[in-house]
């Protein structure tokens, strides 16, 4: 039934609860995992600079994808060593805009998000990246509500 799943990760403890979710599906169907990470330069604050250096934009987001690719890497490594095909990615942009475009170009059968139960005015001010994927998603979500 599920040939491709796509787990989004932003690096949390939170969203990585939707691996186990995500194996066991994968494990049972024999399908494979694409673990993505979205990047953009919000993520700016996450890198350490030297205040009294001008900001290279493209050099702080090529340390940004490798940073990412390292990560998904260490996640996708011990899932291949199950047997479990694993892919990584990194996409660029807003969350849900770019899972969405990777759901389409990749032609996803599945995608596994942990929810991260946010409400009042940080859900107003952040937004829900897991309420836009339900709205807009074209194939099943499984939502996991983070502990």
């Amino acid at each position: 039934m599920y040939k491709k799943i796509l787990v989004t990760l932003d690096g949390s403890a939170l969203a990585e609860q939707a691996l186990p979710h995500a194996e066991q599906v994968a494990h049972g169907a024999g399908a494979e995992l694409i673990l993505l990470q979205v990047i953009s330069l919000s993520n700016i604050g996450q890198v350490t600079l030297d205040t009294e250096v001008p900001i290279d934009f493209p050099s702080v987001e090529q340390r940004l994808k490798a940073e990412a690719s390292e990560y998904l890497e260490s996640k996708a490594a011990p899932l291949a060593a199950k047997g479990i095909k694993t892919r990584t990615m990194v996409a660029r942009g807003g969350a849900a805009t770019a899972i969405m475009e990777v759901l389409e170009r990749e032609k996803v059968d599945l995608i596994v998000l942990t929810s991260h139960g946010r409400s009042g005015l940080s859900k107003w001010v952040h937004g829900s990246t897991a309420a836009k994927i339900l709205d807009k998603s074209t194939c099943p979500v499984l939502l996991i509500r983070s502990k």
